[in-house]
């Protein structure tokens, strides 16, 4: 299980690939994370269920539609598995999908970016629980500290964040990401067989 967080980390550049730099570099971007959630505390005191008053900034009304769309969303997470339903484990997945929407506002959170949370969130439970995902009782206080579930949190985060800076355009309006793909694909399928290529545009 360790392994396989360890592949992640190495494969998304999380970690350095000079294993007497990986310590340090862990301690210093677990630190870092740590900063980000005081800075965004107020935030997730916010009640989503009243309306904003009128006099509320546009900044104010962009944090708040944010947060509840990501509360709406998190409850229909993977909510088959028992560790999707812990409070502790939404409150977890909601400071980071909030967070790194703060911090790239564009595109900022869109559906579907907590999908891509879910395997870390999983990966790195089952590694410092030493049990399969099915076993894994978050709610228990003697397996996971509150300052374990922080360092699963932090690792969470910034291995979504990796994952994310390669695709980030994929979800900004237009999605260009996704259009340079498509046409590289054009572009393979006239290479290779020019008739099904001249076939697939008249269809489109």
């Amino acid at each position: 299980m360790k392994v396989r967080v360890k592949a992640w980390e190495l494969a998304l550049g999380y970690l350095p690939p000079r294993k007497e730099q990986q310590r340090s570099a862990l301690d210093r971007k677990r630190r870092e994370y740590r900063v980000l959630t005081r800075e965004f505390a107020d935030v997730f005191t916010l009640s989503t269920e009243e309306t904003l008053p009128a006099s509320a900034t546009a900044s104010q009304q962009q944090q708040y539609a944010c947060l509840r769309q990501i509360r709406v969303d998190i409850p229909r997470t993977f909510s088959e598995l028992s560790i999707f339903t812990s409070e502790r484990i939404q409150k977890m997945m909601e400071r980071i999908l909030y967070i790194w929407a703060a911090r790239n506002p564009t595109p900022g959170y869109v559906q579907g970016i907590n999908d891509i949370l879910t395997p870390f969130v999983v990966i790195l439970l089952q590694a410092k629980a030493g049990l399969p995902i099915k076993d894994v009782n978050v709610d228990d206080e003697t397996l996971f500290s509150d300052g374990e579930l922080m360092e699963v949190e932090s690792d969470a985060y910034w291995l979504l964040s990796r994952v994310l800076s390669d695709i980030k355009d994929y979800y900004t309006p237009g999605q260009p990401g996704i259009q340079r793909l498509i046409l590289r694909l054009k572009d393979i399928v006239k290479r290779v067989d020019e008739k099904l290529a001249s076939h697939l545009e008249d269809e489109m």
